[in-house]
């Protein structure tokens, strides 16, 4: 498996890196990934009524698949 190091200078740059690997993935990942996001999305949007706030969100997702607390970070708030 080939592994990919994201090392991105602004915010552009990193989205342009993130894109380029998601393209390289089938295109059922690809929409299983969309899937999950915008579902993630709206439990985050919620936060109010389920305490998940994007923070928690980041934190259970980073130990369930990147190991590492702050290995996902959401780039901007989720209101």
């Amino acid at each position: 498996m080939q592994t990919l190091e994201l090392e991105a200078k602004d915010k552009g740059e990193c989205y342009a890196v993130i894109r380029a690997i998601l393209l390289r993935l089938p295109f059922a990942h690809r929409e299983t990934i969309k899937f999950l996001a915008e579902h993630l999305r709206l439990v985050a949007a919620n936060s109010h009524v389920n305490k998940m706030t994007a923070r928690n969100i980041e934190i259970t997702w980073s130990l369930s698949v990147g190991g590492v607390v702050g290995a996902f970070v959401f780039p901007t708030p989720i209101d």
